[in-house]
């Protein structure tokens, strides 16, 4: 993708990947992070719980795990900078969102396409329809069982 889309001698591309694999486990880690306070969060929802401090803290933890990623992505785009023309580095950023926009569809696309909520494979279009008649049904649960 550097080489092709952005244009970029194969040295070049080779010290951009090595700047953006640098971060990579601090990233995964504050991913991890939050993906476990979501769990707990969510945990905390369904019970239900008032306890005010808990969701204070929760909150405070993800505008933390935020801020270290912003903070993660303002190091990249600086050490980035010393390496690209400012062109490169606006089609990098368009590259990379594009890309990632795509992947995010394509898992939807096929976690949607392939199994309903219960794990069952669709193999043809008239699973279709008992997936969307179970999407319905799930959101008739959540709202109180009122059909809308």
């Amino acid at each position: 993708m550097l080489r092709k889309r952005v244009g970029l001698p194969e040295n070049t591309a080779i010290e951009v990947e090595a700047v953006m694999a640098n971060n990579d486990p601090e990233r995964k880690q504050l991913h991890k992070r939050k993906k476990a306070l979501r769990h707990r969060v969510q945990a905390l929802i369904e019970e239900d719980s008032e306890d005010q401090n808990l969701f204070q803290a929760a909150m405070r933890e993800f505008q933390a795990i935020e801020e270290g990623r912003l903070s993660l992505r303002k190091d990249e785009m600086k050490a980035l900078s010393s390496l690209l023309t400012p062109k490169q580095q606006v089609i990098l950023h368009v590259t990379l969102h594009r890309f990632h926009k795509r992947m995010k569809h394509a898992m939807e696309e096929r976690r949607s396409r392939r199994h309903d909520r219960d794990g069952h494979e669709f193999d043809d279009a008239g699973d279709k329809e008992r997936r969307d008649e179970k999407r319905h049904e799930r959101r008739r649960r959540q709202r109180g069982g009122d059909d809308w």
